[in-house]
């Protein structure tokens, strides 16, 4: 049976804070060359540095105390970066950087990484071309016949084929549980949790410390499938405003104030005091008219009319008034026990709704109200008693009594502030009831934390032994490298140098340039430069030549013929508008270029030399064109990097017809008022109409046709003179068309796109 090849694993770049990349987590192809298109400003730079920093002092001369700077976003709140390399979830290369003590932690790099940048030619070359620093003692090792070497060899290989496995099942027993958790709360992939759930966070340098401190994933869904039954309406519990008053100074006055009893006699006094408001109204009323009676209408007697005088006589008598005052105050009283009773009725009634509501909601579940039971129960026997020396002092006007004796205002304070304490849990619950999708997040962001703890613990042997595993490898290696330099043939990393550099001056400059390899120095036509480099070479010749030096120092990178498989080359930029001339070499030499099993650098189409790892970044459009026409990389590692509003993506080119795509974009992004119009957009939006013409419409005879055709056919119309006007130019005194025109016109063409090629705008939208 024959075996399925074994997929080659796709390059990952991570990177977070980052110049002004704050977020990128993208995967490119899993060929051995990649290419990324970036226009300037990107960050496209920042991932070179990034790349040439990923090996410290064996790449660069700047310290690392420096790097910090160099590389973290100002926007980073907390001072630090990070940058991450992978080969899927195997991390090739990463480092994270701190401002704040002007530190980077690196893992160490599964490959050479070898980056061609400015960085490197302002560090290694600037003004240095005519005379190459030759102080080079390095030495490559290029045999290893010996015993003790195929064992410790063959033993880094088994460690490596067992930790290599091991991370793959715990990664693919890690992506089950996720997906299992996904399923379960039903998670979007949009939650930030989520997508940062990564079986990697066992494997980083400090080691993960499940700490117990999250809830177990089962009492969890639990609690979310609670929430999920959570209905439409709930009845929330509203808010209690407790407000108690006696007027304390006015009733102890009142009890103390002692009052003669009245000269009317008690049996008619008792009479009045059965009804003393029907007595009263009835005088109020006899003051309109003296002569009859106000409820029976009867003229009024003179036996009616003593009676009368009487009833006056009581009520303009001292006892009356107090009698009066007293009574004012027991409705007062009697007004609080019903006020009390009723605020009891509605505490009991929201503090029901909320622990009924609670339940459904795990960050209020375990939230207890407090109790004013007690509180009102000694509100309301301190009205009783007071409710009683009131109704006393009424038969005892002639002797001071007190109130009782009960610290009533403490007790109401309290009991309001009770009330408002329980009213804030009260909103806070009624809010989650209103914006439950607040709920939902929390509970499934709490489901990420445990599944990650609960995956620590229960694999927690497993991974302890792979993180001993992939401790010992780093330590074999160098023993492996200490007996290689003891055992192994040597050969000069200088004479390397300059072989390779002397082949590839032939292949740019034939016999106009030489290379001393005695003097490293570069002749101009087998001369020495008397001028010196910096004034013979012209700026593209200088930048060529650099391209030419950095390939040769690839000799410099490595300890052994062993580790030219493990260089990774980055080239940022290899072609400028300085060295524009030579893009057809430079780009022939990246397609071509070959190591053989001895260290020999080549160009050729051979199969059999090593073709080495590469990606390459750029911003120019020619470039970009030439390297996708020529197949430098395959069309499926063709990327451009696009910045979206929080974080930055890579947008595969398989498809790329430069320049009608970036055209394409131009005009799409001036269609949303993403960007303003310039001089350019006319030109571009022409271009879109026209490749539709071309490619979708070819029996139309010409571009007008087309023109006609879209407004015939498809009600579709397209300021073509305006177009025309603005894309082969004109003067004009004043400007001739508005923004709102060229506005207007992008979104036609979108409109033409959409009819023609939708596919095409798939992307654009970020």
């Amino acid at each position: 049976m024959n075996t399925p090849p074994q997929s080659k694993p796709r390059l990952r770049i991570v990177a977070q804070h980052i110049g002004p990349i704050m977020k990128l987590d993208q995967f490119l192809s899993s060929e051995k060359q990649n290419l990324i298109f970036a226009r300037n400003g990107f960050g496209k730079s920042f991932l070179a540095r990034a790349l040439r920093h990923l090996d410290g002092a064996a790449n660069t001369k700047v310290k690392d105390s420096e790097v910090p700077n160099l590389l973290v976003s100002e926007e980073s709140v907390s001072g630090t970066g990070i940058f991450n390399l992978f080969e899927d979830t195997t991390k090739i290369g990463g480092m994270e950087l701190f401002k704040s003590t002007s530190t980077v932690t690196r893992s160490t790099p599964a490959y050479i990484f070898h980056v061609f940048s400015e960085d490197y030619i302002d560090e290694e070359l600037r003004n240095k071309l005519e005379e190459l620093d030759g102080k080079i003692t390095h030495e490559i090792i290029i045999g290893k016949e010996n015993a003790d070497l195929d064992v410790l060899q063959k033993k880094i290989e088994d460690k490596q084929s067992t930790l290599s496995r091991g991370k793959e099942e715990i990664f693919t027993s890690f992506k089950a549980a996720q997906l299992k958790l996904k399923q379960d709360f039903n998670i979007t992939g949009s939650l930030g949790t989520y997508k940062a759930l990564n079986a990697g966070c066992y494997f980083l340098d400090s080691p993960y410390t499940a700490d117990g401190s999250a809830e177990s994933v089962e009492v969890l869904l639990t609690q979310y499938n609670k929430f999920k039954s959570l209905p439409s309406d709930p009845d929330l519990p509203v808010a209690v405003n407790f407000d108690f008053s006696v007027n304390s100074e006015t009733i102890n006055g009142e009890l103390a104030n002692i009052t003669n009893l009245s000269t009317v006699a008690d049996t008619f006094k008792t009479k009045i005091v059965s009804d003393e408001a029907f007595f009263e109204s009835g005088l109020k009323m006899l003051n309109a008219d003296q002569n009859n009676c106000p409820f029976c209408t009867q003229e009024i007697g003179a036996l009616a009319a003593t009676a009368i005088d009487a009833y006056k006589a009581y009520f303009e008598d001292e006892e009356a008034q107090h009698r009066k005052r007293i009574d004012g105050q027991l409705k007062h009283v009697q007004e609080q026990q019903k006020l009390i009773a009723n605020e009891r009725e509605a505490i009991l009634k929201s503090n029901a709704r909320f622990d009924s509501l609670k339940a459904y909601f795990s960050t209020m579940s375990n939230v207890q109200l407090v109790d004013v039971d007690d509180s009102l129960d000694s509100l309301g026997a301190f009205l009783v008693a007071l409710n009683k020396t009131l109704q006393d002092k009424t038969d005892q006007l002639d002797r001071p009594l007190n109130m009782p004796n009960a610290d009533y205002l403490a007790i109401a304070t309290s009991v309001k502030n009770r009330c408002e304490e329980n009213n804030k849990h009260f909103a806070k619950l009624a809010s989650l009831a209103s914006n439950s999708g607040e709920e939902r997040r929390s509970l499934q962001s709490s489901a990420c934390e445990a599944l990650t703890q609960k995956f620590a613990t229960d694999n927690s042997v497993e991974i302890e032994a792979l993180r001993k595993l992939s401790a010992e490898i780093p330590k074999l290696q160098m023993n492996l490298t200490a007996l290689t330099n003891n055992y192994g043939e040597k050969a000069s990393a200088r004479e390397r140098v300059a072989d390779t550099f002397s082949m590839l001056l032939r292949r740019f400059f034939q016999d106009k340039y030489s290379f001393d390899k005695s003097n490293f120095k570069v002749r101009r036509n087998n001369k020495e430069m008397l001028r010196g480099g910096d004034r013979t070479l012209s700026d593209g010749e200088k930048s060529a030549m650099a391209f030419c030096y950095f390939i040769a120092q690839t000799h410099l990178r490595v300890e052994s013929n062993d580790d030219y498989k493990k260089i990774y080359f980055v080239f940022d930029d290899p072609v400028t508008s300085m060295s524009f001339d030579y893009v057809y070499t430079i780009i022939t030499c990246l397609k071509l270029l070959r190591i053989g099993d001895d260290g020999e650098i080549e160009f050729n189409l051979k199969s059999n030399p090593h073709k080495p790892k590469m990606l390459i970044l750029t911003h120019n459009n020619h470039f970009y064109n030439v390297a996708s026409t020529n197949n430098i990389v395959k069309a499926g590692a063709l990327y451009q990097l696009v910045s979206g509003s929080a974080e930055h993506f890579l947008r595969s080119q398989k498809a790329f017809a430069t320049p009608h795509m970036l055209q394409l974009k131009d005009v799409y992004d001036v269609s949303e008022k993403a960007v303003e119009p310039n001089h350019t957009t006319a030109n571009s939006i022409r271009s879109v109409i026209e490749g539709m013409w071309k490619f979708c419409c070819p029996d139309k005879n010409n571009f007008g046709e087309f023109v006609k055709f879209l407004n015939d056919e498809h009600e579709i119309e397209i300021k073509s003179v305006l177009i025309q006007d603005l894309c082969h130019g004109g003067k004009f005194s004043d400007a001739p068309h508005i923004e709102e025109d060229i506005l207007l016109a992008s979104k036609e063409a979108i409109l033409v796109v959409k009819k023609f090629a939708p596919g095409q705008l798939s992307g654009l939208e970020t």
